[in-house]
């Protein structure tokens, strides 16, 4: 599996959504998952890797989260979460994104509540977008 994290220098949520990347992939029982990190610095580049504003998440070449009509492009970038508006998916969209991606059915933990991740690596716990 191929994920890639595209963003722009400046971008003020790439990182949240690198470090809830790590956290699902951690967490999605899908195996060791390399991340390339993808800076862009031209609406050109932005065009040529697929990138839908930033931070973008590619996962085996698609935007599990791109909404349908939205172009490629410089741009900045919200998401919509169980917890409302945020600058990057929760770990919970981006572990079911990965699932899916790999073909792993989901497992018997409720990604909807926060006690279920394990204790000694909790996502963020009580922050918006889990």
């Amino acid at each position: 599996m191929q994920v890639n994290l595209i963003y722009f220098e400046g971008c003020p949520h790439w990182q949240l959504a690198s470090s809830r990347l790590a956290h699902a992939i951690d967490y999605a029982g899908i195996g060791d998952v390399a991340v390339e990190l993808v800076p862009v610095t031209t609406h050109d580049e932005a065009l040529e890797v697929g990138m839908h504003g930033s931070p973008t998440i590619l996962i085996d070449g698609a935007d599990p989260f791109a909404e349908p009509g939205v172009p490629a492009g410089m741009s900045g970038r919200i998401f919509a979460t169980e917890h409302g508006t945020d600058g990057a998916p929760s770990v919970v969209q981006l572990i079911d994104a990965l699932r899916r991606a790999s073909g792993h059915a989901p497992d018997a933990r409720d990604l909807t509540d926060e006690a279920s991740f394990p204790a000694s690596d909790p996502p963020e716990a009580g922050a918006p977008g889990l």
